[in-house]
């Protein structure tokens, strides 16, 4: 009887609910993809680098932090838009970060959860 009624609420409001669905992911990646493509409030390209490189990301650390940068600022402003928004979304799950440690996904495993919140600016 509840689930009938909750998927009936959800039904009539399910343009509503993805909006406000959209809109949640925004307010988490915008601000933080914005801030790593411009350096205000955020590190900026060359500060996410120095932070990547700091962290032993395999690779050009300002190649990866430009990259992400990008994906990270344009397909959450996809996702708000409501443009081609499963895709957009895809690109997001790479940089979601896994663990709860504030740290890109693309990092050694291994390495998670030894630093603390005085050694590390992003946490």
């Amino acid at each position: 009887m509840l689930a009938r009624t909750v998927d009936a609420i959800a039904e009539r409001g399910e343009g509503l609910l993805l909006l406000l669905g959209r809109l949640a992911i925004g307010a988490l990646y915008l601000p933080s993809g914005f801030g790593k493509l411009t350096g205000i409030n955020g590190p900026g390209v060359r500060g996410f680098a120095t932070y990547l490189a700091a962290h032993g990301v395999p690779g050009p650390a300002i190649a990866w932090s430009g990259v992400a940068a990008v994906v990270e600022f344009f397909a959450s402003l996809a996702v708000v838009l409501g443009l081609k928004t499963r895709y957009a979304a895809a690109l997001l799950i790479p940089l979601h970060d896994r663990g709860g440690t504030h740290r890109p996904s693309l990092l050694d495993d291994s390495r998670r959860g030894t630093e603390s919140a005085a050694e590390d600016p992003f946490l």
